[in-house]
């Protein structure tokens, strides 16, 4: 191995290494702090951290876009693509081993055992299963996608894809086996064409990729695809002239990824709805999927493009300089990217569940993966809110992508500690809720303690909303200069959200007692 090959490898390695690390962190964050129910966060975060990885390593190249100055290199094409999955691989084992080591540990403090040899195959395929895409399948659809967050989008729905077709081949000893270890070798087979193929065509396809695009936009789409959408946004906008109409078609147009995840999205139901309507003995629970993956996947992409998209093409500056005000910029965005939010993360869900539920049994079909509709909409809102500041925190959509897994699932998994001192998931009264709902009694009517929840409860979340836009405000306004101001900023709001939590579980734990003593309300 040369200088130069060691150079190009430490190239990519430390491209890889912020994002390896937030995945190494966000497994092992549930099992250092002791949570047993935090091992299903930390295999998302693992499946999740291997598409992430699969393209980051492609991605990289057309979000700094720098595509064509490595593909100008006096080096084999071919050579650059393996060197590149060297690392990716490097990378994934890694992930995986951590994970296994995180798992050996967990369930050596627990008596955890396999029930079966089908539970422990299951295991080992659903730990090799992502790792083994996330190598083959991620670098190919990224490059097709021409960016990390597409990529990231058809490494997920693409094996569903998959998963139709296995399920097309053997309906009857579907329905027959338990989950689909029974079919192994037909899974395994298809899936193992799949991410072969779309290995050799990644190789294939870098080989003779020719770099046309100097833009860093993180979806690129064919110009006879674009068309059309630009017209969409057109009549979207009733062909309004003015400053304001120009804004909102330039936001609309930012939101393509996410029309364009809704479109697949569609499409993979339209599929479902084939295969079930088919094939009786399919379980009709599958239709909710796309509705499941649009509720948490649109707020995502609709947050995140907002503003880092801007950042990533090098126009955020500019656009401060615009006689438009920031402040009328910045509220343009949020209205835009909640518009698209509600349009397709909650209404289209919607109306593909009842659709579904008219086409097969008339009967309301509920969100039943997420415990009814009302933890859908919290789970969309709270993604929302968190995607939106975090893409005016970071300085291209993947960063902002990885910034909102980080705040939806690391800050609660650290906030559960206070939870649980608190004594709020417990039956008992801890000594200091005791004394603190005491103390409140003595000050606070009794009949106005169901009311003063409600309120108290109710002003957090719109406190919260408030803040954190003020706080997206305050970003976009700057430039991104140091990411130490928005840590700070996320550490004087989360400590401000535990303080909350400790006068919100103060007053719960006031009514259980006194429910224990005989109150009413």
């Amino acid at each position: 191995m040369n200088a130069n090959t060691r150079l190009r490898l430490w190239k990519e390695a430390r491209a890889l290494l912020p994002f390896w690390a937030a995945m190494v962190g966000l497994t092992g964050l549930p099992a250092l702090l002791g949570l047993r129910e935090g091992v299903a966060i930390s295999i998302a975060a693992y499946v999740f951290g291997c598409a992430l990885l699969g393209s980051v390593i492609i991605g990289q190249e057309f979000q700094h876009r720098t595509m064509g100055l490595l593909l100008s290199q006096p080096v084999s094409r071919r050579r650059l693509w393996w060197e590149r999955m060297f690392v990716l691989g490097a990378a994934l084992l890694s992930l995986v081993l951590w994970l296994i080591l995180l798992g050996a540990l967990k369930w050596h403090l627990s008596p955890f055992r396999f029930r079966s040899d089908d539970d422990q195959f299951a295991a080992i395929v659903c730990l090799l299963l992502p790792l083994f895409l996330g190598f083959c399948t991620a670098p190919m659809l990224t490059l097709l996608a021409r960016g990390t967050i597409g990529g990231i989008a058809l490494t997920f729905l693409c094996p569903w894809v998959v998963f139709l077709f296995c399920l097309w081949l053997l309906p009857d000893e579907f329905a027959l086996a338990r989950h689909w270890i029974a079919n192994t070798m037909v899974f395994l087979t298809t899936y193992g064409i799949y991410a072969g193929a779309l290995l050799l065509l990644g190789c294939r396809r870098f080989q003779r990729l020719e770099d046309i695009h100097g833009h860093g936009q993180e979806l690129s789409l064919p110009a006879a695809l674009m068309r059309p959408f630009a017209g969409f946004t057109e009549r979207l906008t009733l062909n309004h002239g003015g400053a304001l109409g120009q804004l909102v078609r330039k936001e609309l147009r930012l939101h393509l990824p996410a029309f364009v995840v809704a479109g697949i999205l569609v499409g993979v139901w339209l599929l479902l709805l084939a295969v079930v309507l088919a094939c009786p003995s399919v379980s009709k629970d599958f239709l909710l999927l796309p509705a499941v993956l649009l509720g948490l996947s649109i707020p995502v992409i609709a947050g995140i493009v907002s503003t880092a998209e801007e950042r990533s093409l090098g126009v955020h500056e500019w656009h401060l300089t615009l006689p438009v005000s920031a402040r009328r910029q910045w509220f343009i965005k949020v209205l835009v990217a909640l518009a698209v939010n509600v349009a397709l993360g909650l209404l289209l869900p919607g109306l593909l569940g009842q659709i579904s539920s008219v086409l097969l049994e008339g009967k309301s079909m509920e969100l039943g993966l997420l415990n009814g509709e009302q933890h859908f909409l919290i789970a969309n809102a709270v993604i929302f809110c968190a995607a939106l500041y975090a893409s005016t925190a970071a300085a291209n959509s993947t960063r902002a992508l990885v910034g909102t897994i980080v705040l939806f699932v690391a800050v609660p998994l650290l906030l559960f500690p206070l939870i649980n001192y608190l004594g709020v998931n417990q039956p008992e009264f801890s000594p200091l809720m005791l004394l603190l709902s005491q103390v409140l009694i003595m000050f606070v009517p009794t009949t106005f303690l169901p009311e003063l929840l409600a309120a108290a409860l109710f002003g957090a979340i719109v406190l919260s909303v408030i803040w954190l836009c003020a706080l997206g405000l305050a970003n976009f306004r700057r430039s991104l200069d140091s990411y130490w101001r928005p840590v700070r900023q996320m550490a004087g709001f989360f400590v401000s959200v535990g303080l909350l939590l400790f006068a919100l579980a103060i007053l719960g734990r006031s009514l259980d007692f006194l429910r224990s003593r005989g109150w009413t309300f």
